[in-house]
């Protein structure tokens, strides 16, 4: 949707958001967006956050935003002590703005066909961390605009990984999104799907 694409005012827009959400300026955002909670590789962001290095863990909170029975992965953060630095916000339709104001997007899916997320947060210029499971991971290989973390999937690399991309200037992920959306019809996607099943269907 064209909603995700960075607006004029992203700057103001963050700072807002981020008021609103409570955040303070030298705190981190990693956003997992999507329902069904286990597919989706909750656990494994759980697990991330909490091997973190203790002064970057501190300032990080993870929000999920999505639809799926939260109490298995509520006391699993617990059982790690991050509690009260990840936050359960069901499903949203402002999911444009947490893009806007968040610092890295984690997808550790096990499994995903496709993963729309992917690309609105390319189009939102939000630094991606994602799984190759994800059909969608070689948008962000392509672009540039994130890590694609191969197989077979090891909790510690997607922690270091996650440190990484949080404490590196991010200008060379947003101009790589920059680049990748001047370049490619990631709108025309629904399009393009809907001509290719009336094709096979017609033949």
């Amino acid at each position: 949707e064209k909603d995700r694409v960075i607006p004029d005012n992203y700057n103001l827009r963050r700072a807002e958001f981020r008021r609103q959400l409570g955040l303070q300026p030298e705190q981190k955002l990693l956003l997992l967006v999507g329902s069904g909670f286990r597919i989706k590789g909750v656990d494994r962001a759980l697990q991330a956050l909490a091997l973190l290095p203790e002064e970057l863990r501190l300032r990080c909170v993870l929000m999920i935003l999505g639809q799926d029975n939260n109490k298995p992965f509520v006391r699993l953060a617990q059982r790690l002590g991050i509690n009260q630095q990840v936050h359960f916000l069901g499903g949203r339709d402002d999911a444009a703005d947490f893009m806007f104001a968040a610092d890295l997007l984690v997808h550790p899916a096990h499994r995903e066909a496709a993963g729309m997320v992917l690309v609105e947060a390319i189009a939102a210029r939000l630094p991606v961390l994602v799984t190759d499971t994800c059909g969608y991971s070689f948008h962000v290989a392509r672009s540039g605009a994130g890590t694609v973390l191969e197989s077979p999937f090891d909790v510690h690399r997607f922690a270091t990984e996650t440190t990484r991309m949080l404490t590196t200037d991010n200008r060379i992920w947003r101009e790589a999104a920059d680049t990748y959306l001047a370049t490619t019809d990631i709108h025309g996607m629904a399009r393009s799907a809907v001509d290719i099943f009336e094709e096979v269907l017609t033949c």
